[in-house]
């Protein structure tokens, strides 16, 4: 099964039965914890991502519906690629409910607007964070949930070279377009959470851990990543009083 209609399947799972917990129907909520994950370009956030969500997935005992991942081109491409079903033509499950249909379809909508889109994506981030078992890529998740206790942030950084060799290989480009895309996503990063969160991405006091992902396979990154998430998600349960937050 491709991998994007393997997660957009997971994603609507998840929200299925996480939202019914919230509402109610299942059992009273547990602590879940969540990811967020910042990066530098070329990082190699996203397969890195997708070992974490399965290892978590598998190894995290509070993942009853398993875990899932966000990032801003998510939307987009469970909407739009010939990989993932039309949102008017997908099935809905058997057991469904209405307010969680609605909820749903709020989560997944489309807004225009680059204000408007940005209220949009933090109220998403904010309610997944809240839900718990996600892993939420970039556009400042950081720091939009950096009141929340059961958040733990992650950014990813890379020696430029290996960066560099990563998005020419990914995207098919020669060195010197490369270099630029690189540049330029980076720079419109920090812009991004500089212009509306008036925040610093670079700022290590930001993240629990920074993570070097130079010379290290994706698969024990992510374990890596997991095993100390769900560390302090263990130390936090155990002492609910201590916690660090980056307000």
């Amino acid at each position: 099964m491709p991998i994007a209609r393997r997660f957009h399947e997971r994603f609507e799972a998840y929200l299925r039965a996480q939202l019914c917990d919230e509402l109610g129907m299942n059992r009273p909520s547990a602590f879940r914890g969540t990811l967020t994950i910042s990066r530098e370009a070329g990082a190699r956030a996203l397969p890195i991502c997708e070992h974490l969500a399965d290892y978590l997935s598998e190894e995290d005992e509070t993942a009853e519906y398993g875990w899932i991942l966000y990032n801003k081109d998510f939307c987009e491409k469970m909407a739009g690629t010939h990989d993932v079903p039309d949102r008017e033509t997908y099935p809905r499950h058997a057991a469904t409910c209405q307010p969680v249909d609605d909820y749903i379809s709020a989560i997944l909508g489309t807004h225009h607007g680059d204000r408007a889109l940005f209220r949009q994506t933090s109220q998403t981030i904010r309610t997944l964070a809240r839900l718990g078992n996600a892993i939420l890529i970039g556009r400042g998740s950081n720091f939009i949930t950096a009141d929340l206790d059961n958040t733990f942030h992650v950014r990813l950084i890379g020696r430029e070279s290996n960066r560099l060799a990563y998005i020419q290989r990914t995207q098919n480009l020669s060195k010197s377009a490369a270099l630029s895309y690189l540049h330029l996503t980076d720079h419109q990063r920090r812009d991004y959470v500089k212009s509306h969160l008036q925040k610093n991405i670079d700022d290590p006091h930001s993240y629990h851990a920074i993570v070097r992902t130079d010379d290290i396979q994706d698969d024990l990154l992510a374990r890596m990543i997991g095993d100390l998430f769900m560390d302090w998600v263990a130390a936090r349960l155990q002492t609910p009083g201590k916690l660090v937050t980056f307000a």
